[in-house]
């Protein structure tokens, strides 16, 4: 679906053949439409700018039916999101983020407390109903993450002097912000595993820069349960660590355990005078709510001949 701004339509690109068959969506008259949503149902939300209002076009057989998602009066919105549950959240420059909450059919408005935004434009949700907002006046990317019946603010960590006109979520919580003016898309790993390397390190020894660790924080609105941590031969845990994360940690949500790791080499080194090894750490928990979900951190170090 994409929001053909200066053309005022909205068109829908259906996969055909390895390909795309193109369709215009019918709508009312558009003035400036530049966001576009949909939900799990194939319903389609559009920002059309201009006229100050969000269009939800509902998905019947193969046809669509328009309506103006209630709000109170809007001003210049530029983004909207969809959660789960069928929630949308809106921001508008009347320097908010609206919560719009459906139950039975029909939406109840509410302001998701933030800090001062200064012209907020994209807005992103995720899984665990984190809300990300590009604050574009502030030159930030805020996140709001749900703590029982409101929400906890953060500021999402980026470079100095970014632009963030557009930001969105993949499935492991990473954030990608359209840093517009310096003509980039940044990526934030909040969630992607990090890589270890140690330095070379005598068979049978430890190394000089044993231990290193990884902090592991529940960034999300239910417990974090783990049900296995597994470390390779070469790549012990270190036993002498506080605070490490085990088979039977459980997390709430911002609190943090640690991995911590030796590189302690014994592979048999096959009369090789040095060898690399590439080996994983493995935590096993229900990121993302999904039991057994599996995260690895790669090790590397090198094993020299005694």
């Amino acid at each position: 679906y994409i929001t053909d701004t200066t053309n005022q339509r909205i068109l829908k690109e259906t996969p055909a053949a390895g390909g795309y068959t193109e369709s215009v969506i019918p709508t009312s008259p558009l003035n400036y439409p530049i966001c576009i949503t949909t939900d799990g149902s194939g319903n389609v939300f559009i920002v059309d700018v201009f006229n100050n209002r969000i269009l939800m076009e509902t998905l019947s057989g193969t046809s669509y039916t328009e309506t103006v998602v209630p709000t109170s009066t809007l001003n210049t919105p530029t983004g909207v999101a969809v959660d789960a549950s069928g929630n949308l959240y809106i921001t508008d420059y009347n320097m908010r983020l609206l919560k719009e909450t459906l139950a039975a059919g029909t939406y109840t408005e509410s302001t998701i407390p933030t800090s001062t935004l200064n012209y907020p434009a994209a807005v992103s949700v995720d899984a665990l109903n984190n809300v990300i907002i590009s604050d574009v006046g502030n030159n930030r990317v805020l996140k709001e993450t749900p703590v029982g019946s409101s929400y906890t603010e953060s500021t999402v960590p980026t470079g100095t002097n970014i632009y963030p006109f557009g930001a969105a979520i993949d499935g492991l919580g990473n954030i990608y912000v359209s840093d517009t003016m310096n003509n980039r898309v940044l990526k934030e790993d909040l969630a992607d595993t990090p890589g270890l390397s140690f330095a070379n390190t005598v068979q049978g020894s430890t190394s000089s820069d044993s231990p290193k660790a990884v902090t592991v924080t529940n960034y999300g609105n239910s417990t974090l349960t783990f049900s296995g941590v597994t470390f390779p031969i070469d790549f012990p845990e270190n036993s002498s660590a506080s605070n490490d994360c085990t088979a039977s940690t459980t997390l709430s949500s911002t609190v943090a355990c640690t991995l911590t790791i030796n590189f302690t080499p014994i592979s048999d080194l096959s009369g090789n005078p040095s060898l690399l090894l590439n080996e994983t750490v493995t935590l096993t928990t229900n990121n993302l709510t999904v039991p057994a979900t599996q995260q690895t951190i790669t090790v590397s170090g090198t094993e020299l001949q005694p």
